[in-house]
């Protein structure tokens, strides 16, 4: 089978230009910081070829840009500005365990 590049996909690259949008919107000090740490991260990546390690990159993506468009406006607002934002917001279960009690 033929495997593509991360950098060939043309899912990922429509994703990745998303991400990207999204970022540039979201409400932070560090929202530079996180833009370029998003374009490192995908320039590292590009040019992964092992089928799991894109799927896993992949589902990354797609967890990344729905977790930045709970702050995207015009995500929240579904392109409608009528309508007014979507305030609704799902978080992670438990995104951050707790490390293990020391005894």
């Amino acid at each position: 089978p033929r495997h593509r590049s991360m950098s060939t996909s043309p899912n990922l690259l429509a994703v990745y230009k998303q991400i990207l949008r999204s970022a540039s919107r979201y409400p932070s000090r560090n929202r530079e910081k996180i833009y370029k740490s998003i374009q490192e991260e995908f320039r590292e990546n590009a040019n992964i070829t092992d089928s799991d390690k894109v799927k896993k990159c992949r589902e990354l993506a797609y967890q990344g840009l729905s977790q930045l468009r709970q702050f995207d406006p015009e995500a929240m607002s579904k392109g409608s500005e009528k309508d007014g934002p979507n305030w609704d917001v799902h978080l992670e279960s438990n995104p951050m365990p707790k490390p293990p009690e020391r005894e």
